[in-house]
């Protein structure tokens, strides 16, 4: 889920989301979680952007400790809390952050989740990846460990609506980080 933006549409571009909810659907969750690169099961899990929980509950469902919040409320019973506001505990909080972070706020969601988990997986625009202020910044101080492209493309669906069931225009993956990796390695499922 994205936590929430007041963002709008520019002139040509459809309209966006009044809050820029985009929720993730467990198509996309639960190959990530099948892979050889998931978190181990059983561990404890911080969905700190749940949004409408669907990740949290894939997250359940495949046997993890889920803690999950987000900036608002979007009727999934979760911990309303800023993110991007929480202090580190002795550098380890919970055993891994899996997400789906607001893409403006992707760089910052990743630089604090590294300051509180050796596991941390993002779900991400591969155009993530493109960029010469990330290059020389964040891909130079955390390159990630894996980076696992979707094969099929999903769309992400606006809050309050449906999920729709045609494949989306964007094409996403999963971006893990493993404190004290030095291997980087692009795959795809």
């Amino acid at each position: 889920m994205i936590q929430s933006r007041n963002i709008t549409g520019g002139k040509g571009s459809k309209a966006r989301s009044v809050t820029d909810a985009y929720f993730t659907p467990t198509s996309v969750v639960q190959p990530f979680l099948n892979h050889s690169e998931a978190p181990p099961k059983e561990c404890t899990v911080w969905e700190p952007a749940c949004g409408a929980g669907v990740m949290s509950e894939c997250l359940k469902k495949n046997k993890y400790n889920v803690i999950s919040s987000d900036l608002h409320q979007y009727g999934y019973k979760c911990v309303k809390q800023d993110f991007l506001a929480v202090e580190p505990i002795n550098n380890h909080m919970v055993d891994a952050i899996v997400t789906n972070p607001p893409y403006r706020d992707a760089e910052a969601f990743i630089r604090k989740a590294l300051m509180l988990s050796p596991y941390v997986a993002m779900f991400l625009r591969l155009s993530f990846l493109e960029g010469q202020a990330r290059s020389q910044g964040l891909w130079k101080d955390y390159p990630p460990h894996r980076v696992l492209v979707m094969g099929k493309r999903p769309t992400l669906y606006v809050h309050g609506t449906e999920a729709p069931k045609n494949g989306g225009v964007m094409a996403y993956a999963w971006f893990i980080w493993k404190r004290g990796s030095e291997e980087a390695k692009i795959e795809w499922i």
